[in-house]
Formats: C-alpha cells, structure tokens, sequence
C-alpha cells in the first residue's frame, strides 16, 4: 500500500511544471513582448523620432459637444493644442426616427448583426450632428469630439501627417490610430499600407474612431451628397466612401493625436450588447 501511495506521489509531481519549465516559459513570454515592442516600434514611431516640418496647419475647427459648458472648455483646450485661429462649437442631438430607413428600424427593435448598423437614436444622432458640421466646412479644418483630449506634441504630429500628404490626394486625415476589421482578415492592422514617417492608408477597411480629423472642403461636400438614406454609423460611413468612392480617400495617423478622455458610452444602450451577439449568433431565427 506504501509504495502504490508513493507511485501516486510521485506522478503528481511530474505534472507540477518545474522551475525550469516556468523560467522557459517566462523567458519564451519576453522574447515575444521584446519583438512585439519592436514591430510597434517600427509601426507607430514616438514623436520623438520626428521633426516638425515648415508646414501650415488648418486655421478653423469645429467641436462637437452634448454639454455646451464641456463643449467650450474642451474647444479651448483644442485650439491652444492646434493653434487654432477660429474654432466652433456645434451642440450634437439625438437622431430623428423618422429620417431612417425601415431596416435600421427594424435594427433597433430586433438589434444589429454588425457592427457598423445604426442600432439607436444616439448612433443616428452622432452621425446628423457630424453631417451638420460638413455642412459648415469651408476650408481645411479640424473636426473633433468632446472627448478628444490633444496628445503630447500634437501640433508637432499633425504637421508631420500633413507633409506626407503634402502631394497626396487625401480627403480625411484621421487622427487616431485606426481599430475596427479588414474584410477577409482579421482586427490586425498589418493590411494596412504605410505613407511616409507616420501615416497609413488601407483600400477597403471599417475603421472605428472619429475622435478627431482633419477634412477638406471637398470630401465635406462629398459626405454630404452621398448622405441619404443613412444606414451605418459615421465612422463606418466613412471607411465606405474611402473603399467605394473613387474622389474620396481616407488615411489615418500611426501616432495618435487625440486620445480618449474615458467615459461611459454616450450611443450605446445598456444591454445592447446582448441582443447584438444574440444576432450574430443566430442571424436567422426560425419560426
């Protein structure tokens, strides 16, 4: 009996991992996080690595706000940031129902199978308030969120896209690392195409984000013309236009300009989430 208990003593300690295994690991672990490091690196430059170019910024921006009293604090902030001479603050609204197509409110009574859907009145609504400031671009500008919170040396970043555009045929530059998905690929960003020091491009990619950019006249009239009806969210409907439409195109910093002053979701609704993923999951209940 003794020995049988020994024999069984002795094969649990085979499957403890030893010393030597842990320390492989962790060793294993380092060697990927030191190569990763270097891969974002080389991907997304510090402001460091730069020198700011003799390059003339966007004079106007606009700063769109549900609080008036944030909308201006945040709008000084910005034009300190960007030495802006003349910046606006546009207050946003809940979307009107009736200016949506019967799928986007069969979405919201049912929920989205993607993520780019306009799912309620607040997505719509962030969308009509962006439309209403294309409607008042008159030259380059900047057009920003309330939670846009300007990154160290953001002027510095911002002349720097602006020289890798310089003789580029850009619409938008947004000015926030892009996140979303890449049709046939996954939410990595290796499909996208780098431009010059710290800008990047892609032909046909959802990217999520509209904390902050810089549009020009042009693809303001653009949005606006290809406006109706509206279907997706502004972020989506802009990632489309950059892969459809031949006069619009779309880059994106590799060094964020504007980060997120945190705060609960201002579009989305609670639970929403669930009825989402429920859709993914069964995207065609049977009755």
């Amino acid at each position: 009996m003794d020995y049988k208990r020994a024999s069984k003593n002795w094969q649990m300690l085979d499957k403890i991992p030893s010393i030597k295994k842990i320390l492989m690991i962790i060793a294993i672990v380092l060697v990927f996080y030191v190569i990763f490091c270097t891969f974002m690196t080389d991907t997304y430059p510090t402001t460091e690595q730069l020198q700011t170019p003799n390059i003339r910024s966007p004079t106007q921006g606009f700063v769109i706000t549900m609080n008036k009293e944030t909308g201006y604090q945040v709008a000084e902030a910005l034009k300190l940031a960007f030495e802006i001479e003349d910046i606006h603050v546009v207050m946003g609204h809940v979307g009107n129902y009736s200016t949506l197509p019967f799928y986007n409110r069969h979405l919201m009574r049912h929920g989205r199978s993607d993520g780019s859907q306009i799912g309620n009145l607040r997505m719509l609504g962030c969308l009509e308030s962006h439309r209403e400031v294309w409607t008042r671009v008159q030259q380059d500008s900047y057009i920003f969120e309330y939670d846009a919170v300007p990154a160290k040396n953001a002027l510095h970043i911002v002349k720097t896209l602006l020289s890798d555009n310089e003789h580029g045929n850009w619409s938008v530059i947004s000015l926030q690392i892009p996140n979303g998905f890449i049709p046939k690929y996954s939410f990595l960003s290796g499909q996208y195409t780098n431009i010059g020091q710290i800008t990047q491009t892609c032909v046909d990619c959802i990217a999520y984000g509209t904390r902050g950019y810089i549009i020009t006249k042009e693809a303001a009239q653009i949005l606006i013309q290809n406006y109706n009806p509206p279907v997706v969210q502004v972020d989506s409907y802009m990632s489309l236009l950059n892969a459809y439409h031949p006069q619009f195109k779309n880059v994106w910093t590799r060094v964020n300009v504007v980060d997120l002053k945190w705060h609960p979701s201002t579009i989305a609704e609670p639970f929403e989430w669930f009825r989402d993923i429920k859709n993914k999951i069964y995207p065609c209940p049977i009755t």
